[in-house]
């Protein structure tokens, strides 16, 4: 595989030369290389999944730059020659991660603080908050507010819970696509509460 910058004889080349090669451009740069080789083979399961990933994310990508507003922001986080289609791509391939629960704030009162930290490629749309107890019921759910630098997104409870012991905190984040990560803490009985900070798997 070749490359070069585009210039006046490759930059409208694009498809394939002959039964030899095929030109591709692709972030400013044109691309030639060898022709696919074609395979009887048939495809694995795991290569069945993702070709059906890929043709999803191509259609969310071509669904979503129809509006104005998206293509605008895809457009502004398009870097080295990448088209605005490329960054809805990739968004749609990568889903958001939780990096971090912050629970030094909470000690089981309304109004305490519950803290989280996520990340996307492209932008972290929702984080939601769901509070069970040690038996598995649900306490509490809800949706954090951005907070401050927009690096961290916060939840305040309004559930007094009498003790933390098995208390489980649960955050999730979604991105533009829909596509979830999320990430599970449990808190315990502590005078000076601490903050947790695990990784996802």
């Amino acid at each position: 595989m070749a490359y070069t910058s585009l210039n006046a004889i490759t930059k409208h080349y694009s498809g394939k030369f002959g039964n030899h090669f095929v030109f591709r451009n692709r972030c400013g740069k044109s691309i030639l290389a060898a022709l696919p080789k074609k395979t009887n083979r048939k495809p694995s399961e795991a290569q069945k999944f993702r070709r059906r990933r890929f043709a999803q994310a191509v259609k969310f990508a071509q669904h979503i730059l129809l509006d104005p507003d998206m293509y605008a922001a895809y457009k502004a986080r398009a870097r080295d020659g990448k088209p605005p289609f490329i960054i809805a791509l990739a968004d749609f391939l990568n889903h958001p991660v939780v990096v971090e629960i912050d629970t030094s704030g909470y000690k089981g009162n309304p109004g305490d603080l519950i803290r989280v930290q996520a990340t996307d490629d492209f932008k972290v749309a929702v984080v939601a908050i769901r509070i069970t107890n040690a038996n598995g019921e649900e306490i509490e759910r809800g949706y954090c507010q951005p907070g401050n630098h927009a690096i961290w997104w916060e939840f305040t409870p309004s559930v007094l819970v009498p003790t933390l012991n098995g208390v489980t905190i649960t955050a999730i984040a979604s991105d533009v696509p829909g596509h979830t990560g999320e990430m599970t803490v449990t808190c315990s009985c502590r005078k000076s509460p601490t903050k947790f900070s695990v990784f996802p798997l």
